[in-house]
């Protein structure tokens, strides 16, 4: 009986941990925090967090392509959120380590698209005789 007691306790506290850490996340990001305990409401403000369309809560009742919609909705609050897209998979596969980590970490929610880092800093060279030239970066063949 002990050991029940000990183990519930444990898991309690994880439980208590986990909604404190989503609830904070939906209010760093704008939304009201009791929302991430209302059934399909919860998957709503996801997308409004990860910034894609209510339509999106539609994939979450079609075998496999729910748990590929929740990959990319978790890669896409990571992001919202300064993070990199390994810490949204972090989120997805371990929701009740990363989360707290988002919560209670210094992440800042940013409602903006996130930037791409641009992959040639520029398209301008000059050549042995001194002349201008310009080329086409690669990502944009």
């Amino acid at each position: 009986m002990v050991a029940f007691s000990v183990f519930f306790l444990l898991f309690a506290s994880a439980f208590l941990l986990f909604a404190a850490s989503v609830w904070t996340v939906f209010e760093k990001a704008g939304q009201p925090g009791w929302g991430a305990f209302i059934p399909v409401y919860n998957l709503y403000l996801l997308t409004q967090i990860a910034g894609r369309s209510g339509n999106w809560v539609l994939f979450f009742f079609v075998p496999i392509l729910n748990v590929v919609t929740m990959f990319i909705l978790q890669i896409d609050i990571a992001r919202r959120f300064g993070k990199e897209d390994s810490f949204g998979v972090g989120m997805a596969l371990l929701p009740f380590v990363f989360y707290p980590m988002l919560a209670f970490g210094d992440a800042q929610y940013d409602g903006n698209e996130p930037q791409e880092e641009p992959t040639s800093k520029s398209n301008t060279f000059i050549n042995e005789d001194g002349e201008q030239i310009e080329t086409i970066p690669v990502d944009k063949w």
